[in-house]
């Protein structure tokens, strides 16, 4: 949602997960592209075999659109669509600068 990542804006962060066979490590950085209203969220996971010790390394992108509210009333205009209604996702809350994911619900006219 536009306004959270404008306002929040996206952070690199280490995760790290564990259990009896295997160590996670995972880096984050992203990179925006405020111009297309994307970003590029690299992943670079280090896991660890912990009985053999093998070490294996993956890097991931995931390309991440965001939009706005008046986009999506604009795209569902365009497209024969009203708009329902629109709220926080799974809290039901309206949505805000602090609100990263968006649930909206249109109708065909």
């Amino acid at each position: 949602y536009l306004p959270a990542v404008l306002n929040l804006k996206t952070q690199h962060k280490i995760k790290t997960f564990e259990n009896d066979e295997l160590s996670i490590i995972r880096f984050t950085q992203p990179i925006n592209n405020y111009n297309e209203n994307i970003v590029d969220v690299n992943f670079k996971l280090v896991i660890t075999e912990k009985q053999t010790k093998t070490t294996t390394f993956c890097d991931e992108i995931h390309k991440m659109r965001y939009f706005s509210l008046p986009e999506i009333n604009l795209f569902a205009k365009l497209n024969n669509f009203e708009v329902v209604k629109s709220e926080e996702f799974l809290t039901r809350k309206e949505p805000s600068e602090n609100t990263w994911g968006i649930c909206m619900v249109l109708r065909k006219k």
